[in-house]
């Protein structure tokens, strides 16, 4: 396996779409009022803030400044001092790491190229939750906003893949780019007549009614069958229409990006259908941070 030692993999990263919450606490203005003046006013005077639900403390951050706050029912009459706050429904990326990388965690994510690569919208708040399961045992979460996500529905024609099985233990996250940059690739360009050189495709072929299993394949378009001696299999995929949206940042956080395009699927009155492929087709592949530019595939009725 590849060692890997860079801030994008000392944390973990998640895709969570958040509800609305209603906070109420205080603003302070940075660096006049740092976040421990603030979490000390809200310990002093916490106790008058009406509708609570929970003691969670919530750490706002914007771009000029900060909340420290209890989430609320509603609103009401406010006490002295504080002020209410919105944090609205939205797709989030959570990091979890450890509290004593959080100085290395804000400064990794100045570098522009770097939210771009995660997708990721720090005009909008990100916020952190305090709870007794994370800070008491060093760890934190921090819930920054994605950019507004894109799904089109497009027609592919036929295509021809031919593939290399990833193995079982290796298809999701981390470990499949550890096979792909130790292995796969490397199998993969032995496969002549391939169509965009550069182009990686995964496949993965549903379970079969017989009681075969998915499997998840590294593919590459080829013209003809008998442009890929190399390969264990070639595909033959039908001209098809698909619910395309992009998934940017983790391998790991794939998974995500999948649920909601099937909800997106779903809403918009599309059928999936289960028993064609799904395809990824990768632009960019960092295999020191973990992270790909890659369209999601789902099969759907046009």
């Amino acid at each position: 396996m590849v060692v890997r030692d860079t801030m994008d993999v000392r944390m973990q990263a998640r895709g969570v779409m958040t509800e609305e919450i209603q906070l109420v606490g205080f603003r302070g203005i940075q660096p006049h009022e740092t976040e421990q003046v603030l979490f000390g006013q809200l310990k002093e005077r916490g106790g008058e803030i009406p509708h609570t639900l929970g003691t969670q403390t919530y750490l706002v951050t914007l771009s000029d400044g900060l909340i420290a706050a209890r989430r609320v029912s509603a609103f009401g009459e406010l006490p002295p001092g504080m002020v209410p706050f919105t944090l609205h429904s939205a797709e989030h990326l959570v990091f979890r790491f450890e509290e004593r990388q959080i100085p290395a965690f804000w400064q990794h994510f100045k570098d522009e190229a770097r939210r771009e690569a995660y997708n990721l919208d720090f005009e909008q708040p990100r916020f952190e939750v305090f709870t007794d399961d994370l800070q008491p045992r060093g760890m934190t979460e921090i819930y920054v906003p994605v950019r507004k996500r894109e799904v089109r529905v497009v027609a592919r024609g036929e295509m021809l893949l031919a593939g290399i099985r990833i193995p079982a233990a290796y298809r999701d996250g981390a470990a499949f780019l550890d096979w792909v940059q130790g292995e796969g690739a490397a199998r993969l360009e032995r496969i002549t007549g391939r169509i965009g050189a550069d182009g990686w495709i995964r496949l993965f072929t549903p379970a079969g009614a017989s009681g075969t299993e998915e499997e998840g394949w590294l593919c590459a378009q080829v013209e003809r069958e008998g442009d890929a001696p190399e390969a264990e299999a070639v595909h033959a995929i039908p001209a098809q229409s698909y619910a395309v949206t992009e998934h940017r940042g983790p391998a790991a956080a794939a998974d995500f990006t999948y649920a909601l395009l099937r909800e997106w699927v779903a809403a918009h009155e599309y059928e999936r259908l289960g028993r064609i492929q799904q395809l990824e087709m990768y632009e960019t592949i960092d295999f020191e941070g973990g992270l790909v530019r890659a369209c999601v595939y789902e099969p759907i009725t046009a």
